[in-house]
């Protein structure tokens, strides 16, 4: 099994009852000098695959190699170890043994020490050389486009071509060009290491509507790159965002994420949504660490920050070209915006350089949360201490898609949205967008998988007989390949609605096969038969005559959690989400499964309803709220379109299929609070009830507000009825705010009730919280809490998401009960 790589010490007699030997990470510059100093050798470079067998004259010389300080390996490196000595064996001290490429390749963390050391350190040779890179930061899975001896990017090699005059120049003018435009209110797209971001200043109402309007993205919360201020690089954040501990750990991460982070004036607005014994607690006044109040940290402010070619004078770059692209340079030249049109905008001082740090809250509307990230690659660190305040990083796709990684791309499909490209000619192999973290009962837990976390590789709680690639969902797609006792779980490839990412998840199902030199011989997918990766499972397994296995939706969120957390006995799992195929053809999602991986049985559910228009109930909550009304026999005044003809549909059940659904119960709820009728993207309406009811808020209602009752069906199904909750959402009284905040107190305490009633006739402790609607932080925790008062014990996913980018882990869990090993 693989050892930690902390400060623990074990004797040899430890490791000799071990069984596998891998140096794990791809740092061969740092594990030769390191093993080089204990009289360790094997572990050089070799053709294939990051792994490598190590060879020891004795079994104290991997003890002294183990215990080396934790601190000389770099952060992105992960190492195991296992000896064996069957007899004397002698090795000469540079051996290079080939080994099985099975360990974890590349993720691409942010910019290590040593790199950025280099780069600011204007003695140095590297000084604001882009790109950047090194053994222990990369680049390494999206720039390579195989496993070789000579580990260069794809397209290039690493060597002087000579012009350093003249790329310095270029370079210089067009890192100018892209802070002159980003002033202007322009957006810009800058190449980063998985690919393009579009950039535009996060205090500019004009530019932020105008990236919406172009892109589009009338409503979806955009990620904001923030420059790194103060003793911990976070004040700039904290000014802006209330960052908890969980949050500044991850933030500062060499992942660099996504992470999210309430926004300061929600908490201080949540006397807006009390209920019946809350209390509010004081907020302290934060210090803008951009403000000049004497103090070290605020020091920037008592200058302007220069212009971009003043603090770059002579330099050896490397020979990389970066430089600037323009479809329509009239249209750049014209520009008559010449600063962030901000209504909250406030000026410090009458310089640009001195503005005030607020964030225009276009970037995160009607939420609660904005993501955040800092700096992680050299080039974020060059434009955020020239611009001297955060940008807007979104990535640069179409909605859903893969993010886009060559020039071409970014000029045919984003032209009209961009007035400029900042480019540089290392090529990405392979897209991959950033991860994204959220809080959830104090740990930071995956909401997408991306740059710097995935490839994800865990070890399965069983040994399979045959490789096996799980082709994930038809939302928030991934892929998952297993192999033995190991999976791969790949980044985030997006929604499979476009030509363009199956051709991504193609590539992606390919490269995982060829990078780990394993072939699949089995296939799971989901059961719904509409599915993009249902076909294209289908299409490929019959081209390759393998055995096709077909996983229900909830059943793989189910197998997810439990491959995180292997245990015999059996739990109890709600699976709460939009919808997914059941195995009686309704489309489930607020279920109860009990049991185990290949044995699941639902003991409960939601009482069921139908959705008219099917499909389009996702986009247009409207929809799930006339649903509960007609089933109510209640009209509903304020519904936006005429239903007449959709009523009647409705009555004769013409496309109107039945549904369990949890999440479609927080699209009616939003839909009939007024907080969100018509979908924009994914998840809105839920994501708005949220952000309505957000902030600290603790219940002690006596009587509750609302109590949803939990009864058994003729087939011993527990189903939670919502009969109760149209009434009190259509009432007058109370606003958006405190119905979306009794909402959630009412669903959370019905969870608890329809758990109690199981397990009056079952035994189990554990209760697993699994799918997307778990990712709403205030039903989770409110839920975890009420469980845990009534004796359970409480788990959620921590490593892979609990939405439909965990289905192809799950696949693979679920899967393992039919083609796993003796």
């Amino acid at each position: 099994m693989p050892v930690n790589m902390g400060n623990e010490r074990r004797d040899s007699n430890q490791l000799l009852g071990s069984d596998r030997t891998c140096a794990r990470g791809w740092f061969p510059p740092i594990r030769v000098p390191l093993g080089a100093s204990v009289g360790l050798g094997g572990l050089g470079t070799k053709p294939k695959g990051p792994s490598n067998h190590s060879r020891a004259r004795d079994p104290q010389t991997v003890v002294r190699f183990r215990n080396r300080p934790a601190d000389r390996f770099p952060a992105a490196c992960r190492a195991s170890y296992t000896a064996r000595w069957p007899g004397p064996l002698h090795f000469p001290h540079r051996f290079f043994h080939p080994s099985e490429p099975k360990r974890a390749k590349g993720r691409n963390p942010r910019s290590s020490g040593p790199c950025l050391g280099e780069y600011e350190n204007p003695l140095d040779r590297r000084f604001h050389a882009e790109p950047i890179a090194c053994p222990a930061c990369g680049p390494r899975l999206f720039f390579y486009g195989s496993i070789r001896e000579s580990l260069l990017p794809s397209g290039g090699d690493l060597r002087d071509t000579g012009k350093t005059a003249e790329h310095a120049e270029e370079t210089e003018r067009a890192l100018a060009a892209c802070i002159d435009r980003l002033r202007k209110g322009d957006v810009i797209a800058v190449k980063g290491i998985g690919g393009y971001h579009l950039f535009c200043d996060a205090r500019s109402d004009a530019a932020i509507r105008r990236l919406r309007a172009r892109k589009p993205r009338p409503h979806k919360p955009l990620a904001v790159l923030f420059p790194m201020t103060g003793a911990d690089g976070l004040d700039a954040v904290r000014s802006e965002l209330d960052l908890g501990s969980v949050e500044a750990a991850r933030l500062l991460s060499p992942e660099r994420p996504i992470v999210l982070a309430t926004k300061i004036q929600t908490r201080r607005s949540r006397n807006q949504i009390l209920l019946p014994s809350m209390a509010l607690e004081p907020i302290n006044p934060r210090a803008n660490p951009w403000r000049n109040d004497g103090s070290d940290s605020n020091k920037r402010a008592d200058k302007k920050t220069p212009l971009p070619s003043s603090r770059r004078g002579s330099r050896d770059p490397a020979p990389w070209m970066v430089k600037t692209s323009v479809k329509n340079k009239k249209s750049m030249d014209s520009s008559t915006d010449t600063a962030p049109n901000n209504p909250q905008w406030i000026s410090s001082a009458p310089e640009a350089d001195r503005r005030t740090l607020v964030l225009c809250a276009a970037l995160a509307p009607r939420l609660g949360e904005i993501g955040v990230m800092l700096p992680y690659s050299s080039l974020h660190h060059l434009l955020l201490d020239d611009y001297g305040a955060p940008l807007v990083a979104t990535s640069a796709n179409r909605g859903g898609e893969p993010v886009l990684t060559d020039l071409e791309s970014v000029r045919a499909f984003l032209g009209d949205v961009v007035q400029g490209i900042l480019d540089h000619n290392r090529p990405i192999v392979r897209p991959a967008d950033d991860s994204v973290f959220r809080r959830i009962l104090g740990k930071a837990r995956p909401i997408r998988l991306g740059r710097g976390i995935a490839p994800v590789e865990m070890e399965l709680p069983f040994s399979l007989k045959q490789p096996l690639l799980a082709v994930g969902g038809q939302m928030k797609n991934t892929v998952a390949l297993a192999f033995r006792d190991r999976v791969v779980v790949s980044p985030h490839i997006g929604d499979m609605d476009s030509l363009r990412s199956l051709r991504v998840f193609e590539q992606v199902a390919a490269d995982l096969q060829a990078l780990y030199g394993v072939e699949a011989e089995v296939i799971a997918r989901d059961a719904h038969p509409g599915y993009t990766t249902s076909h294209w499972a289908s299409r490929w397994g019959s081209e390759k005559q393998l055995p096709i296995l077909k996983i229900y939706h909830h059943y793989a969120h189910a197998g997810a959690l439990f491959g995180e957390y292997p245990h015999a006995h059996p739990r109890l799992v709600f699976t709460w989400d939009g919808v997914g195929y059941g195995p009686d053809g309704v489309l489930w999602g607020g279920e109860a499964l009990l049991g185990k991986p290949g044995a699941w049985r639902r003991i409960g559910s939601l009482r069921p309803f139908h959705l008219p228009g099917g499909e389009r109930a996702g986009r247009e909550p409207w929809r799930s709220a006339a649903a509960l009304c007609w089933a109510m026999g209640r009209n509903w005044s304020d519904c936006p379109e005429k239903t007449g003809l959709l009523r009647a549909a409705w009555e004769r059940r013409i496309n109107a299929p039945q549904t369990t659904a949890i999440g479609r119960l927080f699209d009616a709820a939003a839909a009939l609070t007024g907080i969100c009728l018509e979908a924009s993207y994914e998840g809105q309406g839920p994501m708005e009830l949220e952000g309505a009811a957000h902030g600290d808020i603790r219940f002690d209602i006596s009587p509750p507000v609302c109590l949803l009752p939990v009864d058994k069906d003729e087939r011993g199904c527990w189903r939670i009825d919502w009969a109760s909750l149209v009434p009190f959402l259509l009432q007058d009284e109370g606003d958006a705010g405190y119905k979306a905040a009794v909402f959630r107190e009412t669903v959370a305490r019905a969870l608890v009730t329809q758990a109690l009633c199981i397990r009056s006739e079952h035994d189990f402790h554990e209760v697993g919280l699994a799918g997307g609607v778990f990712q709403n932080r205030l039903l989770t925790e409110r839920a975890a809490e009420l469980l845990i008062e009534n004796g359970f014990r409480v788990i959620l996913p921590e490593k892979i998401p609990s939405n439909d980018g965990g289905l192809s882990f799950g696949q693979v869990i679920e899967s393992g009960v039919a083609v796993k090993g003796p």
